[in-house]
């Protein structure tokens, strides 16, 4: 099997007609054995082609060794598809027709979220009504931190700005159109990575980096995690001017330089914590 699909990655394009129906013939002969994590292909765009497009990512500089599917709207098929790919990019908004299912592709696997709103209440109350599992874990996830936003908010607009929590803390990276959105899911307790892309002639430029970013996050979990902690402490309020001695600035400093999981860190200091 891995020479068959050795060959296709060579010879077999994926961007164009001919060779996506290809791909899809062969997946349908291989079966199911095919979903495994990374066997299916490393990007699958679950976005509208004016949002992101396989040749727009590639123009922008992805590389042409990644290999990349597209696919919308999302149906049952591309959720469960979302297996086999190293990273599901997933366009999120507030319409249950067309993202249900795109919701649930995001808590298939590693996701990069690309999301066009900050209210999803319509698409958190739809799945409820389905009596989706997810559709009630957004809602408890909201509820337990819209206590988090400005005082003022009505209860229904505060969880409504609160819906986004629940994904934002299972996706692996968050797209924002602007700075303000990325204020709110800070205050919402969000550290998934958040990147502020607006839209316009450079934001094809802006995903393909969030693209290659999230996916050395997934190739490097430690990376992500270390980087969590770094700057949960830096909120904190941890700097190093005025304390140097202190065990916690010791430690953000080791933190915020560690770049991979292949480096070691720092050995821990001597003495009492």
């Amino acid at each position: 099997m891995s020479g068959i699909r050795d060959f296709a990655d060579r010879h077999v394009p994926r961007d164009t007609r001919l060779g996506s129906a290809a791909w899809s013939a062969g997946r349908r002969l291989l079966g199911p054995k095919v979903l495994v994590p990374g066997t299916l292909g490393d990007v699958f765009l679950l976005t509208p082609r004016a949002r992101a497009s396989i040749a727009g990512l590639r123009a922008a500089g992805l590389p042409s060794s990644l290999r990349i599917d597209h696919a919308w709207p999302v149906k049952p098929v591309h959720v469960h598809r979302c297996h086999g790919y190293r990273l599901c990019v997933v366009d999120l908004g507030n319409d249950p027709k067309l993202h249900t299912n795109a919701y649930r592709s995001a808590f298939v696997g590693a996701s990069l979220v690309l999301l066009e709103e900050a209210d999803l209440s319509h698409l958190v109350w739809r799945m409820r009504g389905l009596g989706d599992p997810l559709g009630y874990a957004a809602a408890r996830e909201a509820r337990a931190v819209q206590r988090r936003l400005p005082d003022g908010l009505a209860e229904e607009a505060a969880f409504g700005l609160a819906t986004v929590a629940h994904v934002a803390r299972r996706s692996r990276g968050l797209v924002v159109p602007d700075a303000e959105e990325r204020a709110r899911l800070n205050l919402l307790g969000s550290r998934t990575p958040v990147h502020v892309i607006a839209p316009g002639p450079g934001a094809n430029e802006g995903l393909a980096r969030a693209v290659m970013e999230t996916l050395d996050l997934v190739s490097d979990p430690a990376r992500g995690a270390l980087a969590m902690w770094a700057e949960a402490l830096a909120d904190m309020g941890v700097r190093r001017p005025g304390i140097p001695d202190d065990r916690i600035v010791a430690y953000a400093a080791a933190l915020s330089d560690f770049k991979g999981s292949s480096h070691r860190l720092p050995e821990a200091p001597q003495g009492p914590c």
